[in-house]
């Protein structure tokens, strides 16, 4: 078995929170992110206004990344959050770390 690193949701959201997340981005998360620290939430919305994006929602534990896909998408975590795992040559899955919106 050869290595391969995991990203799987890990907070499980109210219903609430889920359509929140599914109909609208959300400036005033986005703009604590350190990715976007100093912009205001007038100019990320205008920013996200120019381009295409998705805003998605997981279930607890479902794999949202696998290794070896290719990498074609920045994912920002705007609400929870994710753990990241690896599994060695023995199958031994492994915590590579915990990251919170």
């Amino acid at each position: 078995m050869s290595k391969s690193c995991n990203i799987k949701a890990e907070k499980p959201r109210s219903k609430q929170t889920q359509q929140t997340l599914i109909l609208m981005l959300q400036p005033a998360i986005l703009s604590q992110s350190p990715l976007f620290r100093g912009i205001l939430e007038g100019e990320l919305s205008s920013l996200f206004g120019q381009i295409h994006f998705q805003v998605k929602t997981y279930p607890k534990n479902e794999q949202i990344v696998t290794s070896g896909e290719v990498c074609d998408r920045l994912l920002i975590i705007q609400r929870g959050s994710v753990k990241a795992e690896m599994n060695d040559y023995s199958g031994k899955t492994i915590k590579i770390e915990d990251i919170e919106a």
